[in-house]
């Protein structure tokens, strides 16, 4: 079975580390490099650099490894508090976040997120809130993807990837 980002392994309570991310085995071996030129050629010649908002240590480390596979620069934050202060230092191609933070409640964590860096990308998922009220958010708050807990590795990448792919950026940008 695949892994599930958002599941604990059954064993011990820890996340599972995250599976490879490549190309599935029938698109032969796995090409990091190309796949980072690919999207570097989308940012400007640079790796994408996202910021992601989790304040779950076990999600967040193996969502960052997964990240970093599909070739993505990782920034995290732990609270909505701390990614305000982020997104005001740095410009992001995307933020991944979890909807339910300790620091605040989601409404006002997007808000937020929107002022701070009203043309980045959000991709938000959240295992709390179910699937129907999260595209509710998206609709509303101008959200680029939402997400509910258990998704994949491939899925949560996808997600991101079509947040700021080249379509997507001159829609946000017109």
């Amino acid at each position: 079975s695949q892994t599930r980002i958002g599941r604990r392994a059954e064993t011990d309570g820890q996340a599972p580390p995250p599976p490879s991310l490549g190309a599935s085995a029938a698109d032969g071996p796995r090409r990091q490099v190309p796949r980072r030129l690919a999207l570097a050629s989308v940012t400007g010649g640079s790796l994408p650099r996202v910021l992601l908002v989790e304040d779950h240590a076990a999600v967040r480390d193996v969502v960052r490894e997964s990240l970093e596979e599909a070739g993505f620069e990782v920034d995290t934050a732990q609270t909505a508090t701390e990614a305000v202060e982020r997104l005001t230092e740095h410009q992001y191609a995307a933020v991944l976040s979890d909807c339910v933070l300790p620091d605040l409640p989601p409404l006002e964590w997007l808000a937020l997120a929107r002022g701070a860096a009203p043309a980045t990308p959000l991709v938000v998922y959240s295992g709390a809130v179910h699937l129907d009220e999260l595209q509710a958010l998206a609709r509303d708050w101008g959200v680029a993807a939402a997400l509910a807990k258990p998704f994949s590795p491939a899925q949560l990448v996808a997600a991101v990837r079509g947040a700021i792919s080249p379509s997507s950026l001159r829609k946000r940008t017109r």
